[in-house]
């Protein structure tokens, strides 16, 4: 396995999972699998060891990763987001939910997708420089322009979403 060149995590919302950047470009996760969080294709059991995050053949290295309270989120070298974890609402900002008893969309029938299938649906032309979590729900990302763009769970319309899980802020 690849060296660990960065740690991801964010005990402040107690979700106990810690992920891991490699120096290939791969990421791994442990801890607290609940919601398919580590992106292993599992929904449950704790990892006490790194298990690596299953992203789509072909996309780019992983630069950087968010863990939430529900989903993990890693931003690729090539600008692209990819989330997994719990969706029931469209938090994953793939432009896809997941209501209890489908598997449309790679769902897993339980409101989860476990491993990352489709990219965050960004402004046309955008990509990502960075992401950060937003809250228990929410990642936020610097594009490319300077513009702050964030998905999640937005209940309380805090970054203008229009209800599908995607929304910008203009700074």
């Amino acid at each position: 396995s690849s060296p660990a060149v960065s740690i991801f995590t964010n005990p402040t919302l107690g979700e106990e999972i810690t992920c891991a950047g490699h120096a290939d470009g791969t990421a791994s996760c442990w801890g607290n699998n609940q919601y398919g969080k580590l992106g292993n294709g599992y929904t449950s059991g704790t990892y006490t060891t790194p298990t690596q995050v299953v992203l789509p053949p072909g996309s780019g290295g992983v630069v950087g990763l968010v863990t939430s309270f529900y989903f993990t989120c890693a931003v690729l070298d090539d600008g692209d987001a990819y989330c997994w974890g719990y969706n029931p609402d469209g938090r994953l900002g793939d432009g896809t939910s997941c209501p209890t008893g489908s598997f449309e969309n790679n769902c897993n029938g339980d409101q989860m997708k476990p491993i990352a299938y489709d990219p965050v649906i960004l402004p046309s032309g955008r990509s990502l420089i960075q992401i950060w979590p937003y809250g228990y729900y929410s990642v936020c990302g610097l594009m490319d322009n300077g513009q702050v763009f964030c998905w999640g769970q937005d209940s309380s319309n805090e970054y203008g979403s229009t209800g599908d899980g995607i929304g910008a802020i203009n700074t």
